[in-house]
């Protein structure tokens, strides 16, 4: 390989390590959860999983482009030797995407992790279970435990009223999220009734 073919393959490197401009933007979503995290972590992860995997493979599709047809035409415009371009060309782009594959395939263990964690927490049955539906469960069984809780704590003075309705507000927004994601119907009127039930019994 002559001399400007290693610059120019130097200058691929290079440039491969760069991140498009757009790759900086925070994807939108539900506001973060304040009083209960834990509940509203697998949805979470969920959103900003799927949010993320689509970012990078447009991303990566977006960088290669760039990378071959910058490579393309300078290269060419340096050397003359049109074929060594097409090589560099190609195997840069390559690269670009085999970063996006190498990535993904990190989140899948993660995702192996936290399913087989999923499934032995949650209560009742669980064949044919994919993610996301095992993500929603477990955030919806935690947001029930959670609403329990608070109208126990309501009926024994333990909180205040208004302090109750701002958790409850976020309960119901986690189930509404939860609920959508297994396509079920939201519990929202029997929720507002039975806190207000735990409001009118307070001590």
């Amino acid at each position: 390989m002559n001399r400007k073919i290693r610059v120019l393959a130097l200058f691929l490197i290079c440039l491969m390590a760069l991140p498009l401009g757009c790759s900086k933007k925070t994807p939108d979503g539900p506001v973060r959860a304040e009083y209960y995290p834990d509940c509203h972590e697998p949805l979470a992860y969920l959103r900003d999983r799927h949010s993320g995997t689509g970012k990078r493979v447009a991303m990566g599709a977006a960088k290669g482009g760039l990378i071959s047809g910058i490579a393309t035409a300078i290269a060419a415009s340096i050397t003359g030797n049109f074929r060594a371009v097409g090589v560099l060309a190609g195997v840069a782009a390559g690269a670009a995407v085999g970063g996006i594959v190498a990535g993904t395939s990190g989140e899948d263990k993660e995702e192996n992790i936290r399913m087989n964690k999923y499934l032995e927490e949650i209560d009742g049955d669980i064949n044919d279970m994919d993610f996301t539906q095992a993500s929603a469960t477990v955030s919806r069984q935690c947001y029930n435990k959670a609403f329990a809780a608070l109208k126990t704590d309501v009926r024994a003075g333990k909180i205040g009223v208004n302090a109750a309705r701002d958790r409850f507000r976020e309960i119901v927004a986690g189930e509404d999220e939860a609920a959508q994601l297994l396509k079920n119907q939201p519990q929202n009127a029997e929720m507002e009734e039975e806190f207000e039930q735990a409001i009118r019994g307070k001590k």
